[in-house]
C-alpha cells in the first residue's frame, strides 16, 4: 500500500498561502505589464456580482436578494449591510461588508468586502474572470488591479480586506457632477 503524505495544518495553510501568492502576483505582475487594451463592454455586460447588476432599480436589487436585504433607495443613496456580527444570507457567503449605491434610481456601484480568510485571487476568479473581460485590459497599481471598459471599471484590491468595486463611471460621473452643484 502506498504511504500517503500527511501535512501539518500550518503546512497545508502556507501551501495554500504559497500557491495564492503565486497567483495573485502572476495575475496582478501579467496586469502590469500587459499593454491595455481597449475593453469595449458596456454598463449593461458588466459582471453581475453576488446578484446584484449595474442599473437594478432598488426594487429589482431587493428581489434579487430574495428579500433577505431591505434595501430602500428612492431616487439616490447608498445601502449599507455587515456581516461582522451575523451570518450572511447563503448568495453572499464569505462576504463581511456589501454597499449598493444608487443614483437616478439605478444602481452605479457594486462594492464587496470579503472576510480576510479568502484569497483575493480566489475572490475574482469566482466573481470576475468568467466574464469575459480582456485580461491584457487589467492594470496593477498600488497593489490594486484595475480594468476600464467603455461603460464600467473593476477594482480589486486587498489592502484592508479583500475587495471588489464595480462601478458604472458614467453614473458615477453624473452623480459627482449633481453633487458639486
Amino acid at each position: 500500500m502506498p504511504k500517503l503524505l500527511s501535512y501539518s495544518r500550518v503546512e497545508i495553510q502556507m501551501k495554500k498561502f504559497y500557491l495564492n501568492s503565486v497567483l495573485v502576483l502572476i495575475l496582478l505582475s501579467a496586469g502590469a505589464s500587459a499593454q491595455t487594451g481597449n475593453c469595449r463592454l458596456t454598463a449593461a455586460e458588466a459582471p453581475i456580482l453576488h446578484n446584484f447588476r449595474l442599473g437594478m432599480t432598488s426594487p429589482e436589487a431587493r428581489a434579487a436578494t430574495g428579500g433577505k436585504l431591505k434595501i430602500k433607495i428612492k431616487r439616490e443613496g447608498s445601502f449599507f449591510q455587515n456581516f461582522i456580527e451575523k451570518a450572511p444570507p447563503a448568495f453572499l457567503a464569505d462576504v463581511r461588508a456589501l454597499y449598493l449605491r444608487f443614483y437616478d434610481g439605478r444602481l452605479y456601484q457594486i462594492e464587496v468586502f470579503y472576510h480576510p480568510a479568502n484569497s483575493l485571487s480566489a475572490i475574482i476568479e469566482k466573481n470576475v474572470v468568467g466574464a469575459n473581460l480582456p485580461f491584457a485590459d487589467w492594470t496593477t497599481q498600488n497593489g490594486a488591479s484595475k480594468i476600464n471598459c467603455a461603460g464600467f471599471s473593476i477594482v480589486a484590491d486587498e489592502r484592508l480586506n479583500p475587495h471588489i468595486e464595480l462601478t458604472d463611471e458614467n453614473q458615477r460621473a453624473l452623480f459627482e457632477a449633481s453633487q458639486k452643484k
